[in-house]
């Protein structure tokens, strides 16, 4: 069985990479004291963490993932500390009650999502009157190399957004996603991800296994992909590798 594209190893590298953008995801929610706040799509439990911490118990945290594998090791981690717990869920169908939330936060989840309608249904249906919901996302739509083949580079994006994920367009349509959902006060920053570095690229986009697959699924040659890569490894080596994405917060309130 193939190792899954978003592992517990790949999500603790971001979570050290993009701290500025977690720190601004998080503040939202500094003010309250009270109810339950939700991460949904929590992967291994560390913004959940974070926001126990960053709210010293005075608010409730709840994980909720698909991944059962991740929300073992978001409880091993958690140690059994109070305030906190952790359950799998779907983003889809809650199995929360009506305005039983005081805020949520979900972070590249909805890119995930093939409906992302029902996931923003969902979360104004359990959220209570005035919370706030934040959402990340990554724009894949943005990302771009400055070395290799621009051809490829340009068969990679619009890979990247179309079939790497289910909803690889979740950060251009978050603002409208919010608003139809009937969400108010909304709000948008953007975080340009720039590197120099192949391996963390690789590390955070995971653009080894995209082009693995577009090469497996006929959008690129065996030829096209030995020298689009070897065009980005010999630019590592000297120096002048380049590559930028975008990252979006986007909050708004009930």
């Amino acid at each position: 069985m193939p190792e899954p594209l978003y592992n517990m190893d790949y999500l603790e590298q971001t979570t050290r990479l993009l701290k500025n953008l977690k720190q601004t995801s998080y503040q939202p929610f500094a003010g309250l004291d009270s109810g339950t706040i939700a991460d949904i799509g929590c992967g291994t439990g560390a913004d959940a963490l974070n926001l126990l911490k960053m709210l010293e118990g005075k608010v409730a945290i709840l994980g909720i993932d698909h991944d059962e594998l991740m929300i073992g090791k978001a409880q091993s981690d958690a140690n059994g500390q109070t305030g906190i717990r952790f359950e799998t869920g779907d983003a889809t169908n809650l199995n929360l009650g009506d305005a039983s939330l005081a805020g949520i936060r979900a972070e590249r989840l909805i890119q995930h999502i093939a409906a992302p309608e029902q996931a923003y249904a969902e979360f104004y249906r359990v959220l209570q009157p005035g919370a706030p919901v934040v959402i990340v996302e990554t724009d894949w739509n943005s990302i771009t190399f400055y070395n290799g083949d621009a051809g490829t580079a340009h068969t990679l994006n619009r890979y990247l957004t179309q079939e790497n994920v289910n909803n690889g367009l979740a950060a251009a349509n978050v603002i409208k996603n919010l608003q139809e959902a009937g969400f108010r006060d909304i709000n948008l920053e953007i975080f340009p991800f720039s590197s120099r570095s192949l391996d963390q690229v690789v590390a955070i986009l995971r653009i080894d296994y995209a082009l693995q697959q577009m090469q497996v699924r006929g959008h690129i040659s065996t030829e096209v992909y030995d020298t689009f890569l070897t065009a980005l490894r010999d630019a590592d080596q000297n120096r002048y590798f380049a590559c930028t994405i975008n990252l979006v917060v986007a909050s708004a309130t009930k």
